[in-house]
């Protein structure tokens, strides 16, 4: 404790995601096929897609059907550790609400008729379905590692206007986040401070990781216990 730091009351304060402007954004997405057969998505999400703690997640109704994949973000600790050839350094750990809009990469959105070709309804636009601004929410802290927090079977749980729409656990992630990270760092270079979000599919139909956002009434929160709990109001533009 800082005996001469300020108080401040936490209802006036405004949450920024708890990144740098250089961050890297990537999510890994597992789905699991008919077969058995796991498989990882790989994505990059942009800077604009962060919002922090309370921050508004923004949906238009050209996005189509929107949804909430609840993640474990990592923080990286020191950057380009793919020389060493050891394990990729971890800072902390936090909690990310991966947002996607799966009807953008199918090159025509749920809602939007596509009158014209240059509409955005009609476009192949399948890189913003992951980045889209306010897809990212991000926060409200990092739990540091030195704290020793164990996430071996951390269940991480989203919600929507109180309704709980998607669930899964850290023990169910079919390759370790250790090994995944040190296949990252031998493509794309990982900085310090860099994330790296991790989640799985849950299952449910359309591929929809729950329910859709853009039915929603009231807010949308992702957490993990002994962790932090990130809250975001939904707003419909």
């Amino acid at each position: 404790m800082l005996p001469d730091a300020p108080v401040v009351k936490l209802d006036r304060l405004t949450w920024l995601p708890p990144v740098t402007a250089e961050t890297k954004v990537i999510s890994v997405v597992f789905d699991k096929a008919p077969s058995g057969d796991w498989r990882a998505t790989v994505l990059m999400k942009s800077t604009s897609s962060l919002v922090g703690h309370l921050g508004a997640v923004r949906i238009k109704s050209c996005y189509g059907g929107v949804f909430s994949r609840p993640a474990l973000a990592v923080v990286i600790g020191a950057s380009d550790a793919a020389r060493t050839n050891l394990h990729v350094p971890t800072f902390g750990y936090t909690v990310m609400n991966d947002i996607t809009a799966p009807g953008m990469s199918t090159g025509r959105s749920e809602r939007a008729p596509g009158k014209a070709s240059l509409d955005a309804g009609d476009m192949e636009i399948s890189a913003l379905s992951n980045s889209v601004d306010t897809f990212g929410p991000i926060g409200p802290f990092i739990t540091v590692e030195d704290l020793d927090v164990d996430l071996r079977q951390a269940e991480v749980v989203s919600s929507i206007d109180g309704r709980e729409c998607s669930r899964w656990s850290t023990c169910e992630l079919p390759v370790p986040m250790a090994s995944i990270l040190q296949s990252l760092s031998a493509l794309v270079r990982l900085d310090a401070g860099d994330i790296v979000a991790f989640s799985i599919n849950d299952g449910r139909p359309n591929g929809s990781h729950g329910d859709d956002l853009a039915e929603a009434r009231g807010d949308v929160r992702v957490w993990i216990e002994n962790l932090c709990a990130l809250f975001n109001p939904v707003k419909l533009c």
